[in-house]
């Protein structure tokens, strides 16, 4: 691909390198905005012909294009924004991408290295703003470091568990001659000590998009083990299986809820046991044990309690465990399936906040959303905005494939619909692509006003969904959008077209019954994007069921299984609080303090004390982290501090034998009178003294923390002028060493 570009007959700088790079990243899609600092990238992008650039009105947009174009082809997006505001447009796509797991990477550019930190023109620190939304984050000053920085961020992003990276280049970076080359897979991977790929042990460090659906079905067939799904997990198994009981959680269904509540075992698999999924974590599935299998170990217990936890990649443990399992014949298990038959009836059965009201003439979301399904058979890519519209698609398409549902289920972000239906067309585009939005998900899309060239034919509706909303849904019509159409009216809502007398363009009147609803595929036969509104029958409202946990009623008869209920699980924040003191070995980067401190603020800790020295080794320092946190909460910050790229290794000594020390230099108030006590208090304490004044005496003490607050406490009474203390560093007694298994 890198062989196509063509010849260039000037000096390669370092925009080149970043054309050069997306090729040999197989990244030949990205969408942008231009700006000052990365218009010389945009003065190099004729001589990539095989790079495509797509045009977005809105950064964000960008950002949920290429999400919506990495989740439909399992390949890293790419997103690009100039500085300061333009940078900053990206956050919310960004913060959608790490929540949901999606490999991208977005490109910035920023001010001239000369003008960093001086508040220039359009200079805002996106450096520090991304740093808790992305896996890791780089500023490049310098073209020759371009090369290994953007194969890192590539390498990071589609990695382990797949998340955002982003890169921030000056202008002058950008514009610097190079001839650095682009590094060899080794090579990246020797220069991320921190992230070394390792497919039998380390989790976090496997491949992207596991495809395990064909294991997962034989899993469920070997074992006749009903199967259900999270929002981010539909897709996983055809809704049309028998094993199969569809979404589960707070918007769920009831049938498939009540099944977990009543399990005697539940095997999680890539799931992270979010709020909308459990409700109340201390009623959880109350009878069940739980095996939980997660690529990342920082997710296993960090939500809710497991027996059995499971660190790897999907695929690979479904295939490990499937012949440890015997088969089962269905007949054997005739029972319980008939009881989950019957939930399964009287929850797909019964009136559901306003489904089923097509029944009564009126046009339900439920029956739009079906007929879409069937009327695509379900062959298409469907892509939800946020809020009701979300849930009547995961509820009532029907989906019969992996990578077809698209919904922005952690960040749950208004406006995601468009442009990441956008990009998923552009990423598949042998399939139909359906954005389904509510009225307000809608008006906050600036991506609802591009041409649809952008996304070629694949585009094909636009769904608005919502309850009545007085006059805005009132003003609602159907219309066909094609190249050259005017702009819109945003006071009236209406279309401006000069062509027509009085520069309006009328529409069909709104249609509200379920007659109205079988003209759905009138358009399929257009070229280009159609946007299709429709306003549903009052009261069809997707709220909880009214229970803590998921969608299973309060009054529910849940039989208990047979055997005895598992003890009661240990939470994060529910045990007893204590003093733990962590190590962690560090590369010695810019921004890694930034990084710690940050993750344990996000973890809502106070740091007693960080102590940072050298090693023995080039490159790496030793942190000491002293913090106050029960068991369970501590533990997870540790997992969550191994994330990160530049820590090397993380330990908690709280409960082995240590060394511990403590250096503090106290400034004393002196006088003639007393000068001679305090050196003999010094004398006894063993403290040495670094400076005596005519007025005060500075002393050295070390020891265990309590020596020294013993020190402190006896010369407070002199007067205490200065105190510096450095904080606790640690070491194991014994022969194991945390550095020497570093160094292996």
């Amino acid at each position: 691909m890198l062989d196509d570009a063509r010849p260039r007959h000037r000096t390669r700088i370092g925009a080149d390198v970043v054309c050069e790079a997306l090729l040999l990243q197989g990244a030949d899609v990205f969408f942008s905005y231009p700006g000052g600092v990365i218009l010389p990238l945009y003065d190099v992008l004729g001589d990539y012909p095989q790079l495509r650039h797509v045009l977005v009105r809105h950064e964000q947009g960008g950002a949920h294009a290429a999400d919506g174009y990495a989740r439909v082809t399992g390949q890293v997006g790419v997103c690009m924004g100039t500085s300061g505001p333009g940078a900053t447009n990206l956050v919310t796509g960004i913060g959608t991408a790490l929540l949901d797991s999606i490999p991208m990477v977005a490109i910035t550019g920023n001010v001239p290295s000369a003008l960093i930190g001086k508040d220039a023109f359009q200079e805002i620190d996106i450096n520090g703003i991304t740093l808790p939304m992305t896996k890791h984050n780089y500023l490049v000053r310098d073209a020759n470091d371009l090369p290994r920085v953007l194969a890192e961020a590539f390498h990071i992003a589609r990695t382990g568990r797949p998340g955002p990276v982003h890169v921030d280049i000056t202008k002058d970076a950008l514009q610097q001659a190079t001839t650095a080359p682009h590094p060899t897979h080794e090579e990246v991977v020797a220069g991320l000590p921190g992230f070394r790929p390792n497919l039998d042990a380390n989790g976090r460090q496997l491949k992207l998009h596991s495809e395990a659906w064909d294991e997962l079905v034989a899993f469920a067939e070997k074992g006749q083990i009903p199967v259900g799904h999270t929002l981010l997990g539909i897709g996983a198994i055809n809704e049309t299986h028998p094993l199969s009981y569809v979404y589960m959680g707070m918007h769920g269904w009831k049938h498939v809820n009540r099944a977990i509540q009543s399990a005697d075992l539940l095997l999680a698999i890539g799931m992270r046991f979010d709020d909308r999924v459990t409700g109340n974590v201390r009623t959880y599935a109350p009878y069940a044990r739980i095996v939980h299998v997660d690529i990342d170990p920082a997710e296993i217990g960090k939500n809710v309690a497991v027996e059995v936890p499971i660190v790897g990649d999907a695929k690979r443990v479904l295939a490990a465990l499937l012949p440890m399992i015997e088969a089962v014949d269905p007949a054997t298990r005739a029972d319980y399936f008939a009881e989950l038959a019957a939930w399964r009836r009287d929850s797909e059965g019964s009136s559901w906040h306003g489904s089923g009201a097509w029944r009564d003439g009126l046009l339900s979301a439920d029956y739009v959303i079906e007929r879409i399904g069937e009327l695509t058979e379900h062959e298409a890519t469907y892509v939800a905005d946020v809020g009701q519209n979300q849930m009547w698609l995961a509820r009532y398409a029907g989906f019969r494939h992996p990578n077809t549902h698209v919904s922005s289920g952690g960040l749950g972000t208004m406006g995601f619909s468009v442009p990441a239906a956008m990009g998923a067309a552009l990423g598949a585009p042998g399939r139909e692509t359906w954005a389904i939005t509510g009225d307000g998900g809608f008006l906050r899309q600036q991506e609802a006003g591009n041409d649809p060239a952008v996304a070629g034919d694949h585009l094909r509706r636009q769904l608005p969904l919502g309850p009545s909303a007085g006059p805005r849904l009132r003003q609602a019509r159907r219309r066909v959008r094609h190249p050259g159409v005017p702009g819109t009216d945003a006071r009236r809502g209406r279309r401006c077209d000069p062509r027509r007398p009085g520069g309006r363009r009328t529409g069909p009147r709104l249609v509200r019954d379920r007659r109205g609803a079988e003209r759905l595929p009138d358009d399929a036969g257009r070229q280009g994007p159609v946007r299709l509104d429709r306003e549903v029958g009052r009261g069809g409202r997707m709220i909880a069921d009214g229970s803590s946990n998921g969608a299973v009623p309060a009054d529910a008869v849940v039989t208990p299984p047979a055997h005895a209920a598992p003890p009661a699980r240990a939470l994060p924040g529910g045990g007893e609080t204590r003093r733990h003191t962590l190590i962690a070995i560090v590369l010695d980067k810019p921004g890694v303090l930034n990084r710690v401190s940050s993750l344990m603020r996000a973890r809502n800790f106070n740091i007693d004390s960080l102590a940072v020295s050298r090693t023995d080794q080039p490159d790496t320092s030793r942190m000491t982290i002293t913090l106050h946190g029960d068991d369970v909460a501590v533990e997870q910050a540790a997992k969550q501090l191994y994330r990160l790229i530049d820590v090397l290794k993380v330990q908690d000594v709280t409960a082995d034998a240590v060394v511990a020390q403590e250096l503090a230099l106290v400034k004393i108030r002196a006088t003639d009178s007393n000068r001679a006590e305090i050196l003999k208090l010094v004398e006894l304490s063993k403290g040495r003294i670094v400076d005596l004044a005519g007025e005060a005496v500075i002393v050295e003490v070390t020891g265990p923390e309590a020596e020294i607050d013993g020190f402190v406490a006896l010369v407070r009474g002199y007067g205490i002028k200065e105190i510096v203390r450095t904080g606790s560093v640690v070491m194991s007694r014994g022969s194991s060493s945390i550095e020497e298994a570093v160094k292996r």
